[in-house]
């Protein structure tokens, strides 16, 4: 039986391409119309091609007891990796209460695959939108989204409380300095932080000190500085004011701390300061309205995971 001619190519079984979809499929029995769609996607699902319509590969026409089936598939992924270029970029909709990393490993469950990272860490009390790569390719770009996209934020703010991590994972401390805070103070303070300010990063964050996360050699209790560097806030807006919860929209270069941004505006206030809730709504184009959660992405590429 001819293969249809947008499907023909050279049968040589050397093609590595040819090779590893015989592995992928080898041990499936061809049995049936639902066996032949599972498998299908099955190889959709590994290689996140969701975009290619595989309902056409299904019909009884195409006989599934010879070898002309690995060359159907082998040609259906050769233009898929044609076309797409093995890259994969992922905007996920961070849950409460996991780390950046857990999100990693689940996205490598759910794909199957080993090259997973992603573009600017959320802490596990944050949420919203958290850019993932994946495939050797796509992890080569997360750096530069990650250090030259600008971010947006909500942050909500507590004033009279400090934490000496400057979120709710910290020591949380009355300050006593609470006092009546009118909004136009407010936004007389918020304009101080706005365009490009010093910012020192917080002690207990990801930056490396002599090769090691500062985070870590905080908790082992070591003596270290960081010094201020140059962030650009390009616009923050007032979205709520509920004396002594602010909830704030921020745009910000890359680099920018929020809860060392929350603790500033705490200290010029006087009445101290820490961030009590943090979405990140956008990283460049990659918005939380176009995010996909956890769940959905469960559903969507590990149906039928290999």
């Amino acid at each position: 039986m001819p293969l249809p001619p947008a499907l023909t190519v050279k049968d040589n079984p050397s093609c590595p391409l040819i090779k590893e979809t015989r592995r992928s499929i080898s041990s499936v029995s061809f049995g049936n119309t639902t066996t032949r769609g599972l498998i299908l996607n099955k190889l959709a699902s590994r290689l996140y091609f969701s975009k290619v319509s595989l309902s056409s590969f299904t019909s009884p026409l195409i006989s599934w007891e010879d070898n002309s089936i690995y060359l159907i598939v082998a040609e259906l992924l050769h233009s898929c990796h044609k076309e797409y270029n093995a890259v994969m970029l992922l905007n996920i909709n961070k849950p409460k209460g996991i780390t950046s990393h857990d999100v990693v490993d689940e996205v490598r469950r759910i794909t199957g695959e080993k090259r997973v990272g992603h573009a600017g860490t959320l802490d596990p009390f944050a949420t919203g939108v958290l850019v993932v790569g994946v495939t050797r390719e796509t992890t080569k770009l997360l750096g530069v989204i990650s250090k030259k996209s600008e971010k947006e934020y909500e942050a909500t703010i507590e004033l009279g409380k400090e934490s000496d991590t400057g979120d709710p994972e910290g020591k949380i401390t009355d300050t006593k300095k609470l006092r009546d805070i009118t909004k136009e103070e407010l936004l007389q303070v918020l304009k101080e932080f706005t365009g490009t300010i010093r910012q020192t990063p917080p002690q207990y964050s990801a930056i490396k000190v002599k090769g090691t996360p500062a985070y870590k050699r905080k908790r082992r209790g070591e003596e270290f500085t960081l010094f201020p560097r140059n962030v650009v806030i390009s616009d923050i807006t007032i979205i709520e004011f509920q004396h002594p919860i602010i909830k704030l929209r921020i745009t910000c270069s890359a680099g920018t701390y929020i809860r060392v941004l929350a603790q500033d505006i705490g200290k010029k206030l006087g009445t101290g300061a820490y961030l009590k809730e943090l979405t990140r709504t956008r990283v460049g184009e990659y918005s939380l309205s176009d995010s996909i959660t956890l769940k959905d992405l469960s559903k969507k590429y590990g149906k039928y995971p290999l």
